[in-house]
């Protein structure tokens, strides 16, 4: 059995991924995933071993300010090779 665990601190969770292949799209690559080319995630929930993490917020910044979030993923369980 495994259990994940994702988190972000400082801001809003509107969308997430844990299905590899929905995040990543059809020909996807993690350096273009869909869902960062389509602007959102689809809230996927992945089946058996190809799983990822992705958490989808909004920021909205003024021109010359910054903003700081974390997010934290963890896995547990058994690792398939």
């Amino acid at each position: 059995m495994q259990a994940y665990f994702l988190a972000l601190a400082g801001a809003r969770v509107k969308g997430y991924d844990t299905d590899r292949d929905i995040f990543l799209g059809p020909y996807g690559t993690y350096s273009n995933p869909l869902a960062v080319r389509e602007g959102k995630c689809n809230n996927s929930l992945a089946v058996g071993d190809n799983g990822c993490g992705a958490l989808q917020t909004d920021i909205e910044l003024q021109p010359a300010r910054q903003r700081t979030s974390c997010t934290n993923g963890n896995w547990f369980g058994r690792y398939w090779r």
